[in-house]
């Protein structure tokens, strides 16, 4: 659901596909740390996880490791005139640009 998602938006627009690599993880980490037993456990795990995931320095983290694997699957650093192109051919080939231990 979560790549047809992706992948929906980046017909409208490529840019939407960098944004979908750098939220993959802290979706999945949402995915698996989140309990909907009660209420008032699913808040405080919610409190908790953002506070772990979404400081400035986790989000450093994930953004300069999206960036690297953009640099290096891409040829953004050769030719960036053509990195709207290969997103949106990333899109259409469902290929995500993320590491195969990143997908769930």
């Amino acid at each position: 659901m979560f790549d047809n998602y992706i992948t929906t938006r980046t017909y409208q627009n490529w840019k939407f596909w960098i944004f979908g690599m750098i939220i993959r993880p802290l979706f999945d980490s949402y995915n698996n740390s989140a309990p909907l037993s009660n209420k008032e456990e699913f808040v405080a795990s919610v409190q908790a996880w953002i506070k772990q995931h979404c400081s400035l320095i986790a989000l450093r983290s994930v953004v300069l490791n999206c960036m690297r694997r953009l640099s290096t699957k891409t040829s953004v650093m050769t030719n960036p005139d053509q990195l709207p192109q290969e997103l949106v051919q990333a899109a259409l080939e469902a290929c995500t640009l993320v590491d195969d231990d990143e997908k769930s």
